[in-house]
């Protein structure tokens, strides 16, 4: 099973227009060699090194609508909440207190939520059921903005800025904290840590950002933290997937990227493999097994790209308005909000390059995206919401 990890980032959208995208790995998008080569993870391993060819491939054009038909044609008898575009959308909670990031099980979803945000310390980590069965569950509360999250079939683990100074005197005063999935006590397993904003979980550690230009980890078992990246400018998003741990160096008004580096990653690693978004600032990764995926500044708006394994060509959408930080992949299609004014589309778009589809409309500005075998989830913007259609 994989899992979509995403981090949080301060972004603004741009005009809308969906529109068809196509595949370019040339100078528009991820160019190879040190200054941006594409990579991601692949289910047959990953190689270092990076290509210039050109991906190889444009799409048609065009925008395709999801359902079969207006109203509710399409859809599900059995749908318990609204039909759109002949997908079930379901509201698994609401009034959550700024929900900010999610992640999945098999049977349940989890959220952060900043609660009023700094300097009051009420935030929280939420669990619902997938089928909105019952009423969302709260793990742990009285937190001191809590921000990204992943889940390994035991506990929840989340990244928290703390308070007093998070994020901008870089005061280390946040903390990496896990409880039961089932609910219980919950357990600091990093104190002192610089305004952690994304966590990942691979080969039984859990490893997250840190505002001094590290990327540190520890066992989820407990022990001493140890920063095995050093030397990134402003290290951001997090994932792992097929050997590898990605994360984004975002570099305000210059050359940012997206790295990779074997797991587990050897302490005192200052540089990692260029997968891509040179010249850049990458603001979301993904990965699964398909591989790698991320949102970046491109201009004055944003763009999406995907490579299915390092050293591969990119596949880049120029012509697709994304709203960031919300991102999500399975092993087929990429998923994002496409922002309109006080709204939005959520949509889908083959990784390799296609015609984006329409999922939902209406949909509030994303903050967070995930998805399972049937399904995508989201965070509406409104602050409250948490949202599900089915099918994905």
């Amino acid at each position: 099973m994989w899992v979509i990890l995403a981090a949080i980032a301060v972004a603004c959208g741009g005009r809308v227009g969906s529109r068809a995208a196509g595949s370019d790995g040339g100078a528009g998008g991820s160019s190879g060699g040190a200054d941006g080569s594409s990579g991601g993870t692949g289910s047959s391993g990953a190689s270092s090194g990076g290509s210039g060819s050109d991906a190889g491939g444009s799409s048609s054009g065009g925008v395709t609508d999801g359902g079969e038909g207006d109203g509710d044609a399409g859809c599900d008898p059995s749908c318990a909440g609204t039909c759109a575009l002949g997908r079930c959308i379901v509201t698994l909670a609401t009034s959550q207190g700024h929900p900010v990031a999610m992640a999945l099980d098999d049977t349940s979803v989890y959220w952060t939520a900043l609660g009023s945000g700094c300097p009051a310390s009420d935030g929280t980590v939420v669990r619902a059921p997938k089928d909105g069965s019952s009423a969302p569950v709260v793990l742990a509360s009285g937190l001191a903005s809590p921000q990204g999250i992943a889940v390994d079939g035991a506990n929840v683990y989340w990244a928290e800025q703390g308070c007093a100074g998070a994020g901008s005197d870089g005061g280390a005063i946040g903390r990496i904290a896990m409880v039961p999935q089932a609910g219980g006590a919950v357990t600091a397993l990093a104190t002192g840590v610089g305004s952690p904003t994304s966590v990942a979980l691979a080969g039984g550690a859990v490893y997250w950002n840190d505002v001094a230009g590290t990327i540190d980890m520890v066992a989820v078992t407990g022990g001493t933290p140890t920063a095995v990246v050093r030397k990134q400018t402003n290290p951001g998003a997090l994932a792992a997937a097929g050997g590898y741990l990605f994360w984004a160096d975002q570099v305000v008004s210059a050359a940012g990227g997206v790295y990779a580096a074997a797991l587990p990653v050897a302490p005192g690693t200052t540089s990692g493999v260029s997968v891509g978004a040179a010249g850049a600032d990458p603001v979301t990764v993904v990965a699964n097994d398909a591989g790698i995926s991320w949102i970046a500044t491109q201009g004055s708006g944003f763009t999406a790209s995907h490579v299915s394994s390092i050293g591969a060509p990119s596949a880049y959408y120029p012509n697709v308005d994304i709203d960031p930080p919300a991102l999500a992949a399975d092993d087929v299609n990429l998923y994002f909000i496409d922002p309109d004014g006080n709204g939005g589309t959520l949509a889908s778009i083959p990784a390799a390059g296609g015609d984006v589809t329409q999922l939902a409309d209406t949909v509030l500005h994303g903050l967070a995206l995930a998805v399972d075998d049937t399904s995508v989830y989201w965070i509406e913007a409104n602050g409250t919401t948490v949202m599900k259609a089915t099918p994905k």
